[in-house]
C-alpha cells in the first residue's frame, strides 16, 4: 500500500511518501511558504501538489479526484492552523 504523510511543526513541515513497493522519499518544506495547489486535469480529474518557493511535490496520485479534493482542503486547514500558531500566544 502506498502512503503519504504530511507533518507540520516547529519551523516547517515534512512530506514523506512510501510507495506500494516500499520505496520511500522525504522532502522538507518551509511551512511558512508552503501552499496547496489543486490543478484541474481534463476530463474531470485533478492533481494535488504541495508547493513552496518555485518547487512542487505531487501528492496522492493513488487517490481518486474526489479524495484529492478533500485532502487538499485538510492540508490547507492544517497550514492555516500552523500559521496562526498555538492558542493563547
Amino acid at each position: 500500500r502506498a502512503v503519504v504523510v504530511v507533518r507540520l511543526g516547529g519551523e516547517g513541515g515534512v512530506w514523506r511518501s512510501v510507495g506500494a513497493g516500499g520505496g520511500a522519499r522525504t522532502e522538507r518544506l518551509a511551512a511558512a511558504w508552503a501552499r496547496v495547489e489543486l490543478e484541474a486535469v481534463q476530463p474531470r480529474g485533478n492533481r494535488l501538489w504541495l508547493a513552496e518557493r518555485g518547487r512542487r511535490v505531487a501528492v496522492g496520485g493513488f487517490l481518486t479526484a474526489q479524495e484529492r479534493t478533500e485532502v487538499a482542503g485538510l492540508i490547507g486547514q492544517g497550514l492555516e492552523r500552523w500559521r496562526r500558531g498555538p492558542v493563547g500566544r
